[in-house]
C-alpha cells in the first residue's frame, strides 16, 4: 500500500485491475462523439494558442534585438532628471504654514 499526498491510504492496482475502467471511458467516448470531438478540439486549439503567443513572444524579442544591435546598443540606461523649483513654487512653499 501506498499513501498518497492527502493522507488516504491507497492500494496499489495491477493493469488488469484498470481494465474496466478503461472499458468504460472507450464506452462513454464512443457513446459522446459531438462533446468527445468538441472536447479535442478545444484542448488542440488551446495548445495552440499557447504555442503561437510564446512563438511571437520569441519573435519579437529577437526583432528588438537585432534592431537594437544595428545601432550598436549593448546597454541601455536611464538618468534622472534633477528636479528644479521655480521661484513661483518657493514662494508658495514660503508662505504655506509650518
Amino acid at each position: 500500500m501506498s499513501s498518497s499526498a492527502a493522507g488516504w491510504i491507497v492500494p496499489k492496482r495491477s493493469w488488469e485491475q484498470y481494465l474496466p475502467d478503461f472499458h468504460l471511458g472507450l464506452q462513454n467516448l464512443l457513446q459522446h462523439k459531438l462533446r468527445s470531438l468538441l472536447t479535442m478540439l478545444g484542448m488542440i486549439f488551446g495548445v495552440a494558442a499557447v504555442v503561437s503567443m510564446l512563438s511571437i513572444g520569441a519573435g519579437a524579442q529577437q526583432q528588438v534585438m537585432a534592431s537594437s544591435s544595428k545601432w550598436a546598443f549593448t546597454t541601455s540606461s536611464l538618468r534622472r532628471k534633477k528636479r528644479t523649483i521655480s521661484r513661483s513654487c518657493k514662494k508658495y512653499a514660503s508662505s504655506l504654514p509650518a
